[in-house]
């Protein structure tokens, strides 16, 4: 296996600018199969273009790394896999969920509440995500692929 790659250098930045789209895109009272009234984001045009772009960053990234993970133990790969995965649909500002918002009920006034959470819960699993690339990093000697110390 080769080396982890650090992955802050793209990470951050992309983090960065969904933070800016996700504090501004707006958020509406929408009815959700299975459940009424949700807070939810509703993308204006030039965000969806500019959620695109950082998708399109996203999976680039994700291509780059992914070989990398050859060799690393199934769990730690799979743990890896499935934060990228939610990472990806935060980024998308949950898309596949029609846009919900999350962890925000019918108290929360303007879905303001939900809103911070959703975004403190990317923030949460972003540094899940550079926690366990270090410990891939660190658990690998560097000029000895295939193999991963203990």
């Amino acid at each position: 296996m080769t080396h982890a790659k650090d992955i802050t250098g793209i990470l951050f930045p992309l983090v960065e600018r969904w933070k800016s789209i996700a504090k501004t895109t707006p958020v509406v009272r929408k009815d959700l199969p299975g459940a009424s009234s949700e807070w939810c984001f509703s993308p204006r045009t030039e965000d969806e273009r500019a959620l695109m772009e950082m998708l399109e960053t996203w999976d680039r990234m994700e291509d780059s790394i992914l070989p990398d993970l050859a060799g690393t133990p199934p769990l730690k790969q799979a743990e890896f896999r499935e934060i990228l995965r939610i990472i990806r649909h935060k980024l998308d500002l949950n898309r596949r969920n029609r846009h919900f918002v999350g962890y925000s009920g019918k108290s929360d006034p303007d879905g303001e509440t939900g809103r911070a959470h959703f975004m403190a819960s990317m923030e949460r699993t972003v540094h899940h995500l550079i926690k366990l690339n270090g410990e891939i990093s660190s658990a690998q000697k560097p000029g000895d692929p295939g193999k991963t110390s203990r």
